[in-house]
């Protein structure tokens, strides 16, 4: 916050310095080093604030948890590329988190599904399982890992599909 204001204080006093003046070259190393400063601040708390609670998301039990967990991260994540906008690792790690929220919410609506097909209700499993297949889809990422969750989801609906046309 010390860095950002002091940016901004730079920023508003450079129109008002004449070329000559030896203000000028040292507001502007200021401001250079205080960018600096702010850069490795808000990597550093974004690294130790994303560790903190992907830590909390992998040790909760409860998927709303993990998912509040992740969802927080990723908040963070989005505020930290505000002020560094250019840093790939913010981006890796926002695509990371991404995934991981992914795989939680699939993985909460599966175990619903397969609850739900444990206690005989299998039209109410099957709308999990498309939920599952909903949060799958999102965000237009493809990956291995996706398509394998996706074609076993898949293949639990038809079989469960299958069930229920042979009892009717």
């Amino acid at each position: 916050e010390l860095c950002t204001r002091y940016i901004s204080v730079a920023e508003r006093e450079l129109p008002q310095i004449n070329v000559g003046s030896p203000r000028l070259p040292a507001i502007r190393k200021g401001a250079t080093k205080a960018e600096k400063l702010r850069r490795f601040h808000v990597l550093a708390w974004a690294q130790i604030e994303t560790n903190r609670l992907t830590q909390a998301a992998r040790s909760s039990e409860r998927s709303v948890e993990k998912i509040a967990s992740v969802q927080e991260a990723i908040s963070l994540i989005d505020l930290a590329l505000l002020h560094c906008p250019d840093e790939r690792s913010l981006s890796d790690t926002h695509y990371l988190l991404s995934e991981m929220l992914a795989s939680v919410r699939v993985g909460h609506f599966v175990e619903r599904a397969e609850r739900a097909v444990f206690n005989g209700q299998k039209r109410e499993a099957l709308s999990y399982y498309r939920d599952a297949l909903f949060h799958l889809g999102r965000e237009n990422s493809e990956s291995p890992e996706r398509q394998r969750s996706a074609e076993d989801i898949v293949a639990r609906m038809e079989k469960l599909r299958y069930e229920i046309d042979s009892n009717s």
